[in-house]
């Protein structure tokens, strides 16, 4: 396939969407960059098959080749660059997940991990540079699918027969991914979003359009049919970029909008019938210079602008300024460059490792390096050795407890996980409800329950709210059941105390990056704002705490707790280097207040009328000295990460909590 420079200019669009949605520098739906690179991909790489197998020279093993010079070296250096950082400023919990997000590299399966990492404690991508490699790694299971697939098709015939064939089945198999996609978006949302079967059919798009210009030749379209086609094509793309948000359903039907804009560019500005004819006013533009050179570095800044973002927060320890992004934008097209010119042309193109041999023994190492590197950080806990007694004893405070998924655990053993005594020999039994913010509550829990002679039931589930007859976007429609089901194990279970505990504001609001797949919603009322989402929450929480109170259980509610504005343990290592006091970098509680103010006025409405004890957990947790709240007391981090306290933070919280182990109608918060 001839070089075409307007696809370069195309890939340009792209991955400054994608950078402009990272920075927060507007492009709402700049992430849809990502779709357009997708379609991109699976046009070039289907024309190339097609091209090959037409003149019957392809082969499996030179088209992985090309794929390996042309995918590994840059993701390499990239991997070694994150290492080497991590190695510096991650605290040993974040750097033993880098490790394993290292390790799914050469497995081709990052989009895999980090479906897998999901919903533990709502992972926090601050803390995950290579988080963006989902992507790539759901392009590299494409091109292990396609070589087998797509020449078997064209085999099946000869000639334009052959082409027609082989669009039909990809076609059906686009079909299939597509309606996954779209049903997955509504009920499975994290996996959906990650794996190749939903996302295939962005791709297939692509050698769709393939198969029809291989197929019926040069397109024969008049210059004004070619402008309007490529001015539509634009005119889609930017619209998402412009309108989506991190709210839309997707990949779903709305990733058509994109990925049929990015088919009718590529079909508009392909060669001509007629080689006299002008290219289109678009093909001119992205042919320009500035824009072909940024497509030709997009692989290598795509790579590099997460990992610039990441840590240009650690290092600085503030919200980025526009100064800031300017900066962290600069710095990702540097190394970019760098990356493009002195490791990706010149493997790519064959002036360095040119031969067979020398290039098996170099993918061998650059995979052996990444296994050990990923296998060092994680089997090895994430070397915490790095940091001094003293430093590490204030980082180092893991609970025990935060991977349990009672939903998980349930539909294994057709009964919740229990701590403290044995539900035999219980004097009472107690459920805690709630999401991964009750789980984080549990280290606190179990020592009061065994105090009590009290058996604790677990009824925690990551981004779950305890709420009966509701649902998330996030955990999907399979989740409204969820609440009946505790209520019957509670009653099964005589369980005559409840304790509610959630993140509560992301069910109404959202959390600070605007995803509003958090929001709850019924089977009537599907939440796309907070305003919906307050309508669904006001009931559905009175409908709860009331039908536990008929059912003859005592029960509390405890507020959500305070929203730090960075990952604590890396913000304590941070601080403490350069001699900062970490407390004095935590939220003031007028602004927390601030922000809760809606969520609280809700859960007050709710409780109005019951007998439901409401428990504050802010006072126990600001600093002695002043308005904010602390990251640091008895030498030891109060938070895990942004806002799940840490075994040490649930310890400040105890006298909020231990009379209502005592007797829940007489607690005092």
């Amino acid at each position: 396939m001839p070089y075409r420079k307007d696809i370069d200019g195309l890939r340009a669009i792209a991955v400054l969407a994608v950078i402009l949605f990272h920075f927060d520098l507007g492009f709402p739906g700049g992430y849809a960059g990502v779709d357009v690179f997708f379609v991109i991909s699976g046009f070039l790489i289907g024309s190339i098959i097609i091209g090959k197998v037409e003149q019957d020279r392809f082969r499996l093993t030179d088209f992985w080749i090309r794929r390996i010079r042309r995918l590994l070296p840059a993701l390499f250096v990239v991997v070694i660059a994150v290492a080497i950082a991590s190695y510096f400023w991650m605290v040993p919990a974040h750097l033993e997940e880098i490790g394993k997000s290292i390790l799914a590299q050469p497995a081709l399966a990052a989009n895999i991990y980090f479906f897998q990492e999901s919903g533990y404690f709502e992972t926090a991508s601050e803390y995950q540079p290579l988080l963006h490699t989902w992507s790539l790694a759901v392009e590299e299971q494409f091109y292990l699918a396609l070589p087998f697939l797509l020449p078997l098709f064209l085999r099946w015939g000869n000639g334009r027969a052959a082409l027609g064939r082989a669009a039909l089945l990809v076609g059906i198999i686009s079909i299939l991914s597509l309606a996954w996609s779209i049903y997955g978006s509504i009920s499975y949302q994290s996996f959906t979003f990650y794996m190749i079967l939903s996302r295939s059919w962005e791709l297939n798009i692509g050698v769709l359009l393939a198969l029809y210009l291989a197929k019926t030749g040069p397109i024969t379209c008049s210059r004004p049919i070619r402008e309007t086609i490529s001015f539509a094509g634009l005119g889609m793309i930017l619209a998402c970029f412009a309108t989506f948000g991190v709210d839309t359903p997707f990949p779903s039907y709305t990733a058509l909008l994109p990925c049929l804009g990015t088919a009718f560019l590529l079909f508009a500005n392909s060669p001509p019938a007629n080689s006299d004819t002008s290219p289109t006013l678009l093909h001119r533009l992205f042919s320009l210079p500035p824009f072909v050179f940024l497509g030709q570095i997009s692989y290598s800044l795509y790579l590099w602008h997460w990992p610039v973002f990441v840590f240009y927060h650690h290092i600085t320890l503030r919200d980025m300024t526009l100064i800031d992004k300017g900066i962290g934008i600069g710095l990702s097209l540097v190394f970019a460059t760098i990356s493009w010119k002195w490791v990706e042309q010149p493997i790519r193109k064959g002036t360095f490792l040119k031969s067979m041999r020398p290039l098996f023994f170099a993918t061998g190492g650059a995979v052996a390096v990444m296994i050990a590197i990923g296998l060092s950080f994680s089997e090895r806990n994430g070397l915490p050795d790095r940091f001094s007694p003293e430093v590490l004893s204030m980082t180092h405070d893991p609970s025990t407890h935060y991977r349990i998924r009672a939903w998980d655990y349930y539909q294994k053993h057709k009964t919740f996980p229990t701590l403290g005594a044995s539900p035999e020999e219980a004097e009472r039994q107690m459920l805690i409800w709630g999401d991964s913010h009750a789980l984080a509550l549990l280290p606190l829990l179990e020592e009061l329950a065994l105090e009590h002679q009290t058996c604790l039931h677990i009824a925690a589930h990551p981004s779950t709210p305890p709420l009966l007859d509701v649902y998330t976007e996030r955990i999907g429609k399979p989740f409204q059941d969820w609440g009946d089901l505790v209520l019957d194990y509670a009653k099964e279970n005589a369980i005559s105390d409840v304790l509610v505990h959630a993140r509560w504001r992301i069910y109404t609001e959202g959390p600070p990056d605007g995803d509003m797949r958090s929001l709850v919603s019924t089977t009537t009322t599907h939440s796309r704002t907070p305003a919906q989402a307050e309508e669904v929450f006001l009931p559905a929480l009175k409908h709860t705490l009331e039908t536990l109170e008929e059912q003859g259980m005592k029960v509390a509610i405890m507020d959500d707790v305070p929203f730090q504005p960075k990952s604590v343990p890396e913000t304590v290592i941070l601080a403490g280097s350069r001699g900062i006091d970490p407390n004095t970098l935590g939220p003031r509680r007028e602004a927390q207040q601030t922000l809760t103010r809606r969520i609280d006025h809700l859960i007050q409405q709710a409780i109005e009328g019951t007998s439901v004890v409401h428990l504050d957990p802010d006072p126990f947790l600001l600093d002695e000295n002043t308005d904010r709240f602390a990251l640091l007391r008895d030498g030891k981090i109060l938070f895990t990460d942004q806002h799940h306290l840490s075994p040490n933070g649930t310890r400040q919280v105890r006298p909020l909590l231990e009379p209502f182990f005592a007797d829940p109608r007489t607690a005092d918060p």
